[in-house]
């Protein structure tokens, strides 16, 4: 099959309205089994990795805004866990959903989920470790760098889809969620310290803390950045969180510079 052709039948699956003019009778049949079946994958694929998103609009809102993004952005991996990615700044654009403004960082949110899951293990630094480091020097332990865990992820929302998709997490789902205030803005770990993914909303400070760690700033300085991001940010809250949450993997001294 040439260019040509390839290109005409890329086209016609993400188009029910064609079908390559060159296939016999059987064969469009054949192909449009095909077609639909790549659709229904691509949409479940989408479902799966995002089903607090999927609960709160619906099955036939989610379904028709799946297929419009797979129409518009068809998948350029066949690694499908990676196709939720993006999906998030589809919905941004997407007409529909605009009178919903949280829901794009709501399915940003389940794409880290779905990171989380499928990152690589690493051993955590045990409470030992870091009971050893708080028996040094501070300023030497303000000096260290962190290496966070490849689990870890966070998210920075102007609403309050932590909450929301906790609230999906209880038995009373409706109870949990009239309770919840959009508007509010939310700061979210994404970490898997074990087996199993968790979710929560980051105290004050910790979003900024995880940005400076990440950017490879020493702890002082990240709990510095945390203080200016974040005026009732409490330093024992965020030390517990990453402490608790196992979110460090290694911490090291940082090279000198040169005078």
């Amino acid at each position: 099959m040439n260019a040509c052709l390839y290109d005409a039948a890329a086209g016609a699956l993400l188009d029910p309205r064609c079908m390559p003019t060159s296939l016999s009778t059987d064969d469009a049949f054949r192909f449009d089994v095909h077609r639909n079946t790549m659709m229904t994958t691509l949409v479940s694929a989408l479902a799966e990795g995002a089903p607090v998103t999927h609960a709160v609009v619906g099955d036939a809102f989610f379904h028709a805004m799946a297929q419009a993004r797979v129409r518009a952005d068809p998948p350029r991996s066949p690694v499908l866990v990676e196709y939720l990615d993006g999906f998030g700044d589809f919905i941004d654009l997407h007409p529909p959903a605009a009178a919903l403004p949280w829901l794009p960082d709501l399915a940003r949110l389940e794409a880290l989920r779905v990171q989380s899951h499928h990152a690589r293990d690493a051993l955590a630094l045990s409470p030992a470790v870091w009971a050893d480091l708080l028996q040094g020097e501070p300023e030497a332990l303000a000096g260290l760098s962190v290496t966070l865990h490849p689990a870890c992820r966070w998210l920075r929302s102007t609403h309050a889809v932590g909450s929301v998709w906790m609230a999906h997490q209880c038995d009373d789902i409706n109870h949990a969620v009239s309770a919840i205030d959009l508007d509010v803005a939310e700061d979210v770990l994404v970490v898997r310290p074990d087996l199993d993914v968790h979710v929560q909303v980051l105290p004050p400070g910790g979003w900024a803390l995880l940005e400076a760690l990440a950017a490879r700033r020493t702890l002082g300085e990240a709990f510095a950045f945390a203080g200016e991001d974040a005026d009732d940010m409490d330093p024992s809250a965020l030390f517990t969180l990453l402490v608790g949450e196992a979110l460090a993997v290694a911490v090291q001294s940082l090279p000198r510079s040169c005078p």
